[in-house]
């Protein structure tokens, strides 16, 4: 069986389905006389007429499930597009992390093989000075650049850690805020 639905789009055919019937409508406009419809519509049972009913209910339904179907494609769509920048953005923060550890370790390594430099520079020194019959006045100077550079690097090492560690609440940001994000290595707003 064919049928045409007469919507506000243009006719769209579907096979194997019924639709409700317009005879009434086509037999007047093509020119029967209305006292032939007019009878021919008492004659239709109140079945009928509940038939066609649930034809329309149905066709109804069937437009709102397709529109429903269009949407939720959509929507996935829009999920997935929204799931890749995710992992993008999930990539980028694990790539700054792993970059921001990467040059810390190499400070850490940087200030440590200084140390051990340092050190052995010194004992070189002291063994030289002992060696000469030891000089203690040499030797409490080098004991005193000694200390006050480990307290420099300290210090540095502590300032940046306090900078970096400093706690914030929600309630001292407003939208619009320009933020800096140590840990992760990011700006944002």
């Amino acid at each position: 069986m064919l049928v045409v639905s007469l919507m506000l789009k243009p006719y769209r055919l579907l096979i194997g389905i019924p639709g409700k019937s317009n005879a009434f409508a086509i037999s007047s406009k093509l020119g029967l006389p209305d006292y032939i419809i007019e009878g021919a519509k008492k004659r239709i049972g109140s079945q009928d007429k509940t038939f066609e009913d649930l034809i329309s209910d149905l066709n109804k339904s069937r437009i709102t499930i397709e529109r429903e179907q269009e949407e939720i494609t959509a929507y996935k769509a829009e999920i997935e597009t929204l799931k890749a920048e995710l992992t993008k953005k999930q990539e980028r923060i694990d790539a700054s992390r792993d970059k921001i550890l990467s040059e810390a370790n190499q400070k850490a390594n940087k200030i440590l093989q200084e140390a051990k430099d340092y050190a052995d520079e010194t004992i070189r020194k002291f063994n030289k000075w002992q060696s000469q019959g030891g000089f203690a006045k040499e030797m409490e100077a080098e004991r005193s650049a000694l200390r006050n550079r480990l307290n420099e690097t300290g210090e540095s090492i502590s300032l940046k850690n306090k900078d970096s560690k400093k706690k914030h609440k929600a309630s001292d940001f407003k939208l619009g805020d320009s933020v800096n994000v140590l840990t992760l290595g990011i700006k944002g707003t």
